[in-house]
């Protein structure tokens, strides 16, 4: 995955870039949409810049419009854990109260506490890839400062 990205703040090897967010909300602004009646837009938000902790291989500096990419094996296989994993947990957890419990709510019970508690372990590995070296890395720069 390949994104044009602005420099923010570098630190060494590392930089902060701000990269452009597209929302489920672009497509209607494409087609001139009026209504606003779209609630996912309202649910989830319209944020439209993300700011990410980058590998800077070619030295960027503040100001800078660069590339930043990701192997698309790591953004699908974050979006899997993201999205499939807390729904797996869940069915996993319903799935073993069922057979062990005569009870429906013991069940339901299991569903919800997997389904909070995928969420919490999705949490403590966010922080955890934090403080790892990260998966984005500059590989251009696109254009430099006016200092340059």
């Amino acid at each position: 995955m390949r994104q044009k990205a602005t420099v923010k703040s570098t630190a060494g090897r590392y930089a902060m870039v701000e990269v452009s967010r597209s929302t489920m909300c672009d497509g209607c602004v494409k087609q001139d949409c009026q209504s606003h009646t779209c609630a996912a837009g309202a649910m989830f938000g319209s944020a439209k810049t993300m700011t990410v902790r980058v590998k800077n291989p070619l030295g960027a500096a503040v100001g800078d419009t660069v590339w930043v990419e990701s192997s698309d094996r790591t953004v699908l296989g974050y979006a899997a854990l993201v999205f499939l994993m807390p729904i797996a947990v869940c069915a996993v957890l319903y799935a073993a109260a069922d057979a062990l419990f005569t009870q429906d709510w013991i069940s339901y019970l299991a569903a919800a506490v997997g389904f909070a508690g995928a969420f919490a372990g999705l949490g403590i590995l966010e922080r955890k890839k934090k403080r790892e070296e990260p998966d984005i890395v500059i590989t251009d720069i696109v254009a430099g400062t006016d200092e340059n």
